[in-house]
């Protein structure tokens, strides 16, 4: 899971699963990702109050455009879930 094009790593190497839980396993990984500031410290959430975001699903030129609209899809029902963390998920946008 994760891009790595350039022989970078990726985010994780995984057996192949449905979509569904493609799509779920990513929104965890945002919504629960925070950078460590220092050795006991991590930043403050990556959404807040308020926030609107945009969800751009891009297959880099790679990936066939029903895989790409079906992710599309899929990602319509994290809105109710960002709202949970505060923000308002207004816009889902892919590209080939």
């Amino acid at each position: 899971m994760g891009v790595g094009i350039h022989g970078e790593p990726g985010r994780a190497r995984e057996k192949l699963t449905s979509a569904n839980e493609i799509v779920d396993r990513m929104l965890e990984a945002i919504l629960t990702d925070s950078k460590p500031i220092s050795e006991t410290e991590t930043a403050p959430p990556i959404f807040n109050n308020g926030d609107e975001v945009a969800l751009t699903i891009d297959g880099l030129g790679g990936t066939p455009i029903s895989e790409i609209c079906c992710m599309a899809m899929l990602t319509n029902s994290w809105k109710p879930k960002v709202s949970k963390c505060g923000a308002a998920m207004w816009a889902n946008i892919a590209l080939h």
